[in-house]
């Protein structure tokens, strides 16, 4: 039987709450750089974390108007009540996508508002 942790989770972006679905996908991830710190004399690469840089993703069925710098809080509320968040977020990324006979796939990305 397939995992059905994903379904009821809900995503909404900007602040107004509005809410982005039918929902096919979220992605969320935090990523920080390597910093190299290694010496002349370092027997191996030693690394540092940089800063941290978190980003998310969604995948919704059908296209979306939604204009790049859109900003606002992006936020997932897992199926668990569980959430992540990237606030204050600016919009980055708007594609759609589609099939002969499949259905339209817009992706959404989401960065962190600098």
């Amino acid at each position: 039987m397939a995992d059905n942790g994903f379904n009821g989770s809900v995503f909404t972006f900007p602040t107004t709450g509005t809410k982005l679905n039918p929902l096919r996908s979220v992605n969320h991830a935090i990523v920080a750089a390597k910093v190299d710190v290694s010496g002349s004399t370092s027997a191996t690469k030693l690394y540092r974390t940089g800063l941290p840089d978190p980003t998310m993703s969604i995948t919704i069925v059908g296209t979306n108007a939604s204009a790049i710098g859109t900003t606002g809080e992006a936020k997932v509320v897992w199926q668990d009540a569980t959430n992540d968040t990237v606030d204050p977020a600016v919009l980055v990324s708007n594609s759609a996508a589609g099939s002969q006979d499949g259905e339209i796939l817009s992706t959404l990305e989401f960065a962190p508002l600098g």
